[in-house]
């Protein structure tokens, strides 16, 4: 895996006492499995609590789906996310899905934007995940939080640190079951007992 941009400074912008480098994450896994494989994993967003450490729940707003039911630009992501005795709600709009080497969303109208990028290897694919926070997240936390927005950016921070490399290795391990030379799973039929 690779690691972890950013370290500690100021970001530059007046007044924001926050350093936006380190507020980015990005983190490979190779996976022997097809990237369209891999993407229809990734992209079937109702199996996120199968690789998240955080998302208990996770699905499209109905009528933002495209016709195959999988997202498309501008599809609504609901998740409900647990953390401890913690949990809440969050919205995230999808803003690239290129079939199979992208999918990205922003959280809570720009607040934090996570993606993966698949590239095709010799044994299938390298999967990165990347995390980060806009200037948007800033700001929110910001007027949110007011003199604990550090302390509460840190701890978002510790959890996408963490949970990046667990998440990479979950989808790793589905997606190797599945097998390099295993059809894209958009292109299999799954009968419906009769």
């Amino acid at each position: 895996m690779s690691g972890v941009t950013g370290a500690p400074g100021h970001d530059g912008h007046p007044d924001s006492g926050f350093a936006p480098e380190r507020f980015r994450a990005e983190e490979s896994v190779d996976i022997d499995a097809r990237p369209e494989t891999v993407f229809d994993i990734v992209t079937d967003v109702r199996r996120t609590p199968e690789w998240s450490p955080v998302v208990a729940e996770a699905s499209l707003r109905e009528g933002t789906a495209g016709d195959d039911g999988r997202p498309t630009v501008g599809s609504v992501i609901v998740g409900v996310n647990r953390k401890g005795d913690r949990t809440w709600t969050t919205e995230s709009r999808v803003d690239v899905v290129e079939r199979p080497s992208r999918f990205v969303w922003t959280v809570a109208g720009g607040v934090v934007t996570w993606g993966y990028r698949i590239d095709a290897t010799d044994s299938g694919c390298s999967l990165t995940e990347t995390w980060h926070v806009n200037d948007e997240g800033f700001a929110f936390f910001r007027d949110r939080y007011g003199d604990d927005a550090a302390a509460q950016l840190e701890s978002r921070r510790d959890d996408a640190l963490s949970g990046i490399p667990a998440t990479l290795d979950r989808i790793r391990r589905i997606a190797e079951a599945v097998g390099v030379d295993a059809e894209p799973l958009s292109l299999i039929h799954i009968s419906e007992p009769t």
